[in-house]
């Protein structure tokens, strides 16, 4: 194992990571580190090193909780965000009929420690320049909207301005947060075929807003309080970013119609329990929003994003 990679030092940083309540890992710059590390273990136990597969199987021990007891009431946290948000009384109604029988136990969240992708672009910056001022443009017209939520955004991302990272590949976007010099920060990672080509704005704007909706919740959570719970964190991304697009004048129909197509993906790819929550989420956006469930199963699948 090469010399900049210390087994010793890994458990280290995860035992006291866990000694310490399961706090946000304190910079960028060691989040790469944990990251690397614990690539560089699985590759070699991928080539068959014995030393190294038993090492895997120790590091992954490290993670596991003997007992999941509902030690934060998620259910009422997230309730009491969309109220303090502004979101409709029939709309938080609806959101709390679709999450009633949906898991709120804690988890030690393993990927906000381990498995961080190693985030960085792969174009130059040239190409990235349009795509960025765009993304941009829509992140500054969100936040100047006058309804409360784009308020709460704006004051949000002044007090922890977002951080933007780039790769080329299939359409996607994910929200993870980082601690710099103290300061919180959400860190929103964009997939993209060609940064050359802006997507449609409505497709991009929607994921945006979903995006950003997911760092209202997890940037505001007690951070010894970041329970996983798919259903009950992705509806209320789902209802807090359309929201914030809607006021500011787009069409959240491309949003639907890409929740649409990840039922398509998970059935395709045998993944049964993401495929019921992307079920559960259209029910509730085509409820809330009075909008039909969109005839385009393929948009969210095969990431046709641009204008035809």
């Amino acid at each position: 194992m090469s010399n900049n990679f210390s087994f010793t030092e890994y458990c280290q940083i995860i035992t006291q990571w866990q000694k310490d309540g399961y706090p946000f890992v304190t910079d960028d710059v060691m989040r790469q580190k944990i990251a690397i590390y614990d690539e560089k273990l699985r590759e070699l136990a991928r080539k068959g090193n014995k030393e190294t597969g038993e090492q895997v199987a120790y590091i992954d021990n490290l993670f596991e909780i003997s007992e999941r007891t509902p030690v934060f009431d998620l259910k009422g946290y997230m309730v009491q965000q969309l109220e303090n948000y502004g979101i409709k009384k029939e709309i938080i109604e609806k959101y709390v009929e679709q999450i009633k029988n949906a898991k709120n136990e804690f988890v030690a969240p393993k990927e906000r420690l381990a498995n961080f992708d190693l985030m960085g672009s792969v174009a130059d910056e040239e190409k990235l320049s349009l795509f960025r001022k765009n993304v941009w443009q829509i992140v500054d017209k969100l936040c100047c909207v006058g309804q409360k939520i784009n308020r709460v955004l704006a004051d949000s991302l002044e007090q922890h301005p977002l951080i933007l990272k780039l790769e080329q590949g299939d359409f996607h976007a994910s929200m993870g947060e980082c601690m710099i010099k103290g300061i919180l920060r959400p860190v929103l990672w964009m997939s993209v075929p060609d940064f050359k080509k802006l997507p449609d704005e409505n497709v991009l704007a929607t994921t945006l807003g979903h995006e950003l909706g997911h760092w209202l919740d997890f940037g505001y959570r007690p951070q010894e309080c970041l329970l996983e719970s798919c259903l009950i964190q992705e509806c209320f991304a789902d209802i807090v970013g359309c929201q914030l697009v809607k006021n500011a004048d787009y069409n959240i129909e491309p949003f639907i119609d890409r929740v649409k197509g990840f039922i398509a993906y998970f059935n395709e790819h045998k993944l049964p329990q993401y495929e019921i929550c992307a079920r559960k989420r259209l029910g509730l956006l085509t409820k809330i929003f009075k909008m039909p469930q969109s005839r385009n199963v393929e948009l969210g699948k095969n990431g046709r994003i641009y204008n035809e």
